[in-house]
């Protein structure tokens, strides 16, 4: 897929009198191609074929016999240069949408199809990103729907203290502002806070337990950097009771050979941290772990809160509200707000089509504003 940034596209649909909102929302479902951008503008008619197409492509990759080198995985990723150098190229998804529809053709299939496409496009270093991508999915479902008695044993760097990462069944919650740590608190089982893309660029989650602050990286690669900026802000926004724990820092990879590499890396982090690397091994992964629903469910909680919680914080629609919270239900994201006039709650469900019956209930956001 060849890329084209926005401003450039729509200045080309002011030229053509192209819908500029229409036109948006086909860029930022269906990637930066001016060719099927424009072309789904022009035909809104066309966007379900166009839907179908990229679903049938997604299944054809996602399958034991999938091709990487197939003209149809145009549909799913571009190719950009590395930060490094403008004469090497990666390859991304195209944008967040078409990694949810990937991310759902790979839980649907059996779980041997889904190892051997996991080991197929870890092995493509064009593919680094998308396959890092597709092994935090299935690490965070793991966190998400392990049985409550799972853990991860970690190895320490040095002979530190012997460390377990425990799963948080139905307490896995997304972070998308740094403050949103002074909420943490202890209700007798672990938690595990995600942070929403650019909250905390460094890390990937953020695991407390009974006795420890744990800090997470999960990678596919054999070195990676660790900002010690972002453990610095974890800390400052820690609650004050929680400074005074161990704080340890764990890689999480999918391989031993990975893990022993990170763990033994140099690196620039505050004084005292305890390193460690534990191993999620998709092949080993219980098969139940991924279903679609589940993935979905995953994807939607994460655009829900970020969605969401940027509009909470806008004095402009929130001026009037003192409280709010959101969950997620059986049928769908549960908004409840309480106004500054000490009216009742109001409550609102935002419904999607086929909610399981097994996704948990499970509170993803409270706030309470002055």
């Amino acid at each position: 897929m060849e890329v084209v940034p926005f401003d450039e596209l729509n200045a080309l649909g002011k030229i053509l009198g192209l819908n500029a909102e229409r036109l948006r929302n086909n860029y930022n479902l269906w990637g930066p191609s001016a060719r099927v951008c424009i072309s789904l503008t022009k035909n809104p008619d066309d966007v379900g074929s166009h839907a179908q197409s990229v679903a049938d492509a997604a299944n054809s990759l996602t399958s034991q016999y999938g091709d990487f080198k197939s003209t149809s995985t145009r549909k799913l990723f571009v190719v950009r240069p590395t930060s490094s150098s403008r004469r090497m190229a990666t390859v991304e998804f195209g944008t967040n949408h078409l990694r949810g529809i990937v991310a759902r053709a790979y839980a649907r299939h059996d779980h041997a199809t889904r190892v051997t496409f996991y080991k197929a496009i870890s092995r493509l270093s064009l593919f680094s990103s998308p396959a890092g991508q597709m092994y935090e999915i299935n690490v965070f479902l793991w966190f998400r729907h392990a049985r409550n008695t799972d853990f991860l044993r970690c190895t320490s760097s040095t002979t530190g203290l012997p460390l377990a990462i425990p799963a948080c069944p139905g307490n896995l919650r997304f972070l998308s502002k740094l403050n949103e740590l002074h909420e943490m608190y202890e209700r007798g089982r672990p938690i595990c806070w995600v942070p929403i893309s650019g909250t905390l660029p460094t890390l990937d989650a953020v695991v407390l337990t009974y006795d420890s602050l744990i800090t997470v990286q999960i990678t596919i690669a054999s070195k990676h950097s660790a900002n010690n900026l972002a453990f610095e802000d974890v800390y400052r926004n820690l609650p004050r009771r929680l400074k005074t724990k161990p704080w340890c820092h764990v890689f999480i990879s999918d391989s031993d050979y990975n893990a022993k590499s990170l763990r033994e890396q140099d690196l620039t982090i505050p004084e005292g941290t305890h390193i460690y690397s534990a191993v999620v091994d998709v092949e080993k992964l219980d098969s139940e772990i991924v279903t679609e629903d589940r993935v979905e469910a995953l994807e939607k909680e994460s655009k829900y809160v970020r969605t969401i919680t940027a509009l909470a914080i806008c004095d402009s629609v929130f001026e009037n509200v003192h409280s709010f919270c959101f969950c997620w239900t059986h049928s769908g994201l549960l908004i409840s707000y309480g106004l500054r006039d000490k009216s009742p709650p109001h409550c609102h469900t935002f419904r999607r089509s086929g909610s399981p019956a097994s996704v948990e209930p499970t509170l993803l956001h409270t706030r309470c504003t002055s």
